[in-house]
């Protein structure tokens, strides 16, 4: 690919450029790098394809052709509309002869036309705008996920993200199981909604934490900078609470009520930034946390019966699982074993 060619490309030049396609498809990942560097390296370029991309998603492109049959049956009837009998013409005057010459040159230019935009919007099914997409965040992995309207969501192990390919009737609305870190792109026009089972939450443009595990007891909103709305949808008792920046929302799914609290962010948002942080955590609500954070299943020995009001507390950057069961279990109030993705503790 010669960087030379896509200098005067326009967005729609784009969606048309084989090699451009072939990248956002992820049929030619050898040329990520080339197209992520020529983007670093010119701003007009990355505006247009930018732009291209979301044209590009919403054309939903595949790999359909015109079958032969459709081109030559339309061009049949528009020969049989230009020429009835070619004789006749024969018979005409010059003028007259130069000026059906342009009404065919003219109908060939049309026909081709007509080609190209069936080629463009017909030749494939039209795109399900409605249809949904599930991403998934494997125990023991974390995913960066970008939407199209602009939101980067980041999605923590063992969490599900499920929203629509595009967003219709003026607002962006999708579901989260787990836990994620949004930074909403600004709409006055479409505001963000996320269900997490019996709580709602609803912004138009801000920076926020969802933690919504089904195994745990409570779900919590924690917002960062900007304004959101959590509302209550238990059939006993519906509420709703705005919050700002630094403040938390915890509903306590057996009470069903919302409460409203400060909240530490280098302790409630510390997986994000690749951070393990445990604060007076009690014994089962750890192991539950280290299977989800590395990817095992762990095992408790039915010998080992830790006291009901023991809690732990500990920061751990990029530590291994041996090095952090080691700290959890001093002084000797357990032993474990690692079988690759299996744990035993006894």
């Amino acid at each position: 690919m010669e960087r030379q060619r896509y200098h005067q490309f326009k967005a729609k030049d784009f969606v048309l450029d084989q090699d451009f396609r072939s990248w956002l498809s992820g049929t030619a990942p050898d040329n990520d790098r080339i197209w992520e560097r020529w983007l670093a390296e010119d701003e007009e370029m990355a505006r247009e394809v930018e732009k291209a991309k979301m044209l590009f998603h919403a054309l939903n492109f595949n790999k359909y052709r015109i079958e032969d049959e459709a081109v030559q049956d339309d061009w049949k009837r528009l020969k049989s509309v230009i020429i009835k009998d070619p004789s006749e013409h024969l018979q005409t005057k010059f003028s007259d002869r130069i000026n059906w010459l342009w009404s065919v040159a003219a109908a060939c230019v049309l026909l081709v036309s007509i080609f190209a935009v069936k080629q463009f919007w017909f030749s494939k099914p039209v795109p399900d705008q409605n249809e949904l997409i599930t991403r998934i965040a494997p125990k023991g992995e974390r995913l960066t996920i970008k939407l199209i309207d602009g939101t980067s969501v980041r999605l923590n192990s063992g969490s599900t993200l499920t929203f629509p390919k595009m967003f219709l009737g003026g607002k962006r609305e999708l579901s989260l199981v787990g836990e994620a870190y949004f930074e909403v792109a600004p709409d006055k026009n479409a505001p963000f909604i996320i269900h997490t089972g019996e709580v709602t939450t609803q912004v138009l443009g801000t920076t926020f934490g969802i933690e919504a595990y089904p195994e745990t007891g409570d779900v919590r909103v924690a917002v960062v900078a900007g304004k959101v709305k959590v509302k209550s949808e238990s059939v006993r008792d519906k509420q709703e609470v705005f919050l700002i920046k630094n403040e938390m929302a915890t509903f306590d799914k057996t009470a069903k009520r919302l409460a409203v609290s400060e909240f530490d962010s280098n302790k409630q948002l510390a997986w994000k930034d690749g951070v393990l942080y445990f604060d007076k955590t009690d014994f089962y609500s750890v192991i539950k946390k280290l299977e989800n954070w590395y990817g095992v299943k762990i095992q408790v020995s039915e010998s080992v019966k830790p006291d009901r009001e023991w809690r732990f507390s500990g920061k751990f950057d990029n530590q291994s699982l041996d090095y952090i069961l080691n700290v959890v279990r001093y002084p000797n109030q357990f032993s474990f074993e690692i079988n690759k993705d299996f744990v035993i503790i006894k």
